[in-house]
């Protein structure tokens, strides 16, 4: 079977200097000028916001770069940016944190809720009100429990969802993405639970890597039949090899669609182009007709090439 492994569209090494390198390459690449976020990011292999983050600001990222003369725009700076949090009453305070609980969807929130939804300083609601616990209170809402993201889904849940979404794009999805359908998980539980979205990208990359090798467990549906217990004395039955069961692994599905562009092999149709399009896995040469579960054996269709094809097998 073909040794297929996915891999990020991102840098796998975050140093100044390979930042810096990326930086140059996709300026030496596009040649425009002013260099803005929106182009940079549709090239690069690192997000902008990351950059800022950490050079303290893209023009700062453009400076150590020795491009600083592809930057166009106004620095905004704190002190800016709390002047204008200064004209804020108190009751559009209040509102801007019922905004933000609407925006995740409950009733608990956090300061990381905060910092990431709104242009408020979160400091500013335990200056104007004396605490966080008393703003949150006034607003009618409740705080959100240190650690309650994590706690709120599972790994496999994260994955399963993150999982629709790529297959929607038909891409690695962005991670504000994320917070729009067909996700139902914010993006921010992803980066709560693995620390940065990249190293959710890659515990879920290894979580479908480990899924197309591992057989899928067949438990009876009998429920009459009597549970047997095997003492070690009796050999048990022997398992079919994954290629020999019908039933095709997540991860070998998902490493199919991928090899396929996720689009159907035969028209061409996917998911960005067709809302609401299904993709199919199909055995090439049928399984009833002794094909393999194997990735050479398998091909990406939608479900009207699938359904018309059959059981046929004339390629």
């Amino acid at each position: 079977m073909t040794d297929i492994k996915f891999e990020l569209n991102r840098l796998t090494a975050y140093s100044d200097q390979e930042i810096i390198r990326e930086i140059q390459r996709v300026a030496e690449k596009l040649n425009i000028s002013p260099l803005t976020h929106a182009a940079f990011n549709k090239e690069s292999k690192v997000y902008s916001s990351t950059i800022s983050r950490r050079f303290g600001g893209w023009k700062e990222a453009l400076e150590a770069a020795n491009l600083s003369h592809l930057y166009s725009g106004t620095t905004v700076t704190k002190s800016m940016r709390e002047q204008k949090n200064k004209g804020l009453t108190d009751e559009h305070l209040l509102e801007e944190l019922r905004r933000v609980s609407n925006v995740v969807g409950r009733k608990e929130i956090s300061t990381g809720d905060v910092k990431e939804y709104s242009h408020v300083n979160r400091d500013l609601f335990a200056k104007r009100f004396g605490s966080w616990k008393k703003a949150v209170e006034l607003a009618g809402l409740e705080i959100r429990a240190p650690g309650a993201a994590r706690r709120e889904h599972s790994n496999k849940a994260l994955f399963e969802n993150l999982y629709e979404s790529w297959i929607h794009y038909g891409r690695q999805p962005y991670y504000s993405e994320m917070n729009n359908p067909p996700s139902k998980i914010k993006s921010k539980n992803y980066t709560n639970r693995f620390g940065t979205w990249r190293e959710a990208l890659l515990a879920f990359i290894d979580y479908m890597n480990k899924d197309s090798a591992e057989e899928p467990t067949v438990q009876s549906s009998d429920k009459s039949s009597p549970q047997v217990e095997f003492s070690s004395q009796v050999t048990p039955i022997e398992k079919k090899k994954p290629e020999d069961r019908r039933d095709i692994p997540r991860g070998l599905r998902f490493k199919v669609m991928h090899r396929d562009h996720f689009k159907c092999i035969l028209c061409g149709d996917n998911p960005p182009a067709t809302p609401g399009l299904v993709l199919h896995i199909d055995h090439i040469v049928p399984w009833s007709k002794g094909g393999k579960t194997e990735i050479e054996n398998l091909r990406t269709l939608c479900a009207a090439c699938n359904l018309g094809r059959g059981n046929r097998y004339n390629d």
